[in-house]
């Protein structure tokens, strides 16, 4: 947050030209069929005069995004485990649309011109404001996040197995243990029986024995069993661990595919949507002259479209709100496949028809793939571990790690990372193709 805004100012004093001060005396600009404004432009400074500048801008870039990212899994993974398997849905719902408010903040903040009032001139100019404000906002929310719940200590949650989640999967081993202890035939193991009659046993000579303050000096057999067996677990080395996270089972394999796409669609709109609007809407050049026309323009129209991701961030959140009870009325693959449909057909009307008006109404299709991707990915995942489906380890080797659910989260995050890389590589030779940011859309 502060390499972006301060990275022209670093440039010029690590000896970066800049752009040259004198006023454009012809702003005309004649456009023929074979024009194409992303070629060349000689009415501003060229990359050569901002070497230094452009190297600290994606320095920036790269750790704010880093940020964000890294904040993000986290941060989900927390807050599935801060609360009840049969409360998942209403967490993601209220995760999205606690984002979708803060969205509709900072797009917010960068749709005001700065320039003109008291803080913009204290703080020294619309970019520098906008960056200050964004990073004492996220530092606050950040302490809030970590000190709003007193969580259970890890060591404590180990030694007590009343205080571990509890799962589908675990309780129906519970039902199929106590069928086993009453009948004891058919047993599946022997072993285990003969631990369990021990430990009953032992549990009634530790009641006999127990200290006057009620606690026993000797353990019963079946937790020094299971302290060896979780003592052998911890030892795992690192790269059994790796082998398990990153064995990825075909229904995960699927989600993580979907979740690609849906990524891929959202970035494609909230990164170019804004030079979309400046160029096609307002017919500005993000390449002319600072005192140019066109460049205003341009600026107006990337104000104008912050505007429109506020309306996107406001529909993220309103919908966000409905999708638990959407997905009891019409199931989660109706609502999840119905909203990308609606997007498509959104983005579609918004290229074809690119007014001030299909900027606001259309953006509001993205609000809805935008709260589709913080809730419904993490519900389907949270039930597939609450049912057992994805951990295969304890029928094929039961040595083997379980899946972990944050390492989960963090596979279906990183979807996001992978569709960064296909769209940076792809949008840029594609504007360049067709002459337009509307191919974005």
């Amino acid at each position: 947050c502060l390499l972006l805004p301060f990275g022209e100012t670093i440039g010029h004093w690590l000896g970066d030209i800049g752009e040259s001060g004198e006023p454009v005396i012809n702003n005309t600009v004649t456009i023929d069929r074979n024009y194409n404004p992303y070629q060349s432009s000689s009415t501003g400074a060229t990359t050569d005069h901002y070497k230094w500048a452009i190297v600290v801008t994606i320095l920036g870039t790269i750790l704010l995004d880093f940020c964000a990212d890294s904040s993000q899994a986290p941060s989900m993974a927390y807050l599935l485990d801060v609360s009840l398997p049969e409360d998942h849905g209403q967490a993601c719902s209220t995760y999205s649309l606690l984002s979708g408010v803060g969205g509709c903040i900072g797009y917010l903040i960068g749709a005001i011109n700065w320039d003109g009032t008291v803080l913009g001139e204290l703080l020294g100019g619309n970019i520098n404001t906008v960056f200050i404000l964004v990073t004492v906002i996220f530092a606050l929310c950040l302490c809030v996040t970590v000190c709003s719940f007193r969580e259970i200590p890890l060591p404590l949650m180990e030694r007590d197995e009343q205080l571990q989640p509890l799962t589908e999967r675990m309780i129906t081993e519970e039902r199929q243990r106590r069928i086993t202890e009453k009948n004891l035939i058919p047993m599946k193991n022997i072993a285990d029986t003969l631990l369990l009659q021990l430990d009953n046993e032992q549990d009634a000579l530790d009641e006999e024995h127990s200290m006057p303050n009620g606690s026993s000096d000797r353990k019963p057999l079946l937790s020094e069993f299971l302290e060896e067996k979780e003592q052998s677990s911890n030892h795992r080395s690192a790269k059994e661990f790796l082998k398990t996270t990153f064995r990825i089972p075909s229904t995960l394999g699927v989600l993580c595919l979907t979740n690609l796409f849906c990524w891929m669609s959202h970035i494609s709109y909230s990164l170019y949507f804004t030079d979309f609007v400046g160029e096609n809407v307002f017919g500005g050049d993000p390449m002319a002259h600072s005192d140019s026309d066109e460049y205003a323009l341009y600026i107006e129209g990337v104000r104008y479209g912050c505007f429109g991701m506020a309306i996107y961030s406001i529909a993220c959140s309103t919908y966000s709100c409905t999708i638990e009870r959407m997905i009891r009325l019409f199931r989660a693959r109706t609502v999840y496949s119905g909203g990308l449909l609606i997007d498509f057909l959104g983005m579609l009307c918004m290229a074809m028809f690119p007014n001030k008006v299909t900027v606001y109404v259309f953006s509001v299709t993205g609000g809805i793939v935008g709260a589709l991707l913080f809730t419904m990915p993490y519900i389907i995942l949270a039930k597939y571990h609450a049912k057992g489906l994805l951990d295969t380890s304890s029928e094929t080797n039961p040595m083997q790690p379980r899946r972990g659910l944050a390492s989960d989260i963090s596979i279906i995050g990183s979807m996001l990372f992978v569709a960064q890389i296909i769209l940076s590589l792809s949008m840029g030779p594609l504007v360049t193709l067709t002459g337009t940011t509307a191919s974005v859309i």
